[in-house]
């Protein structure tokens, strides 16, 4: 379980990192967002999964990186594209 920490302190820093620059920055109309993707197949992710899960073989369905990365470009380029 430990070998989660630094993996849940990053993403709520980059979380929080993204919420204050949108306060200071929303009055000037500058959107800021951040791309969190759900779990990418990692030999971290993949040792946490099996501590969980041992001979569970769902690990398959959890994404590669470029998969990720593709999908997460498409939503930003739509949230981008929009008239606020």
């Amino acid at each position: 379980m430990d070998n989660q920490v630094p993996y849940v302190a990053t993403k709520q820093a980059v979380s929080g990192l993204t919420k204050n620059v949108a306060i200071g920055y929303g009055k000037d109309s500058i959107l800021t967002d951040a791309v969190a993707p759900r779990a990418i197949l990692t030999p971290m992710v993949a040792e946490a999964f099996r501590q969980v899960n041992p001979g569970d073989p769902k690990i398959e369905e959890i994404t590669y990186p470029k998969r990720n990365l593709t999908r997460a470009l498409d939503q930003l380029k739509d949230r981008c594209s929009q008239t606020y």
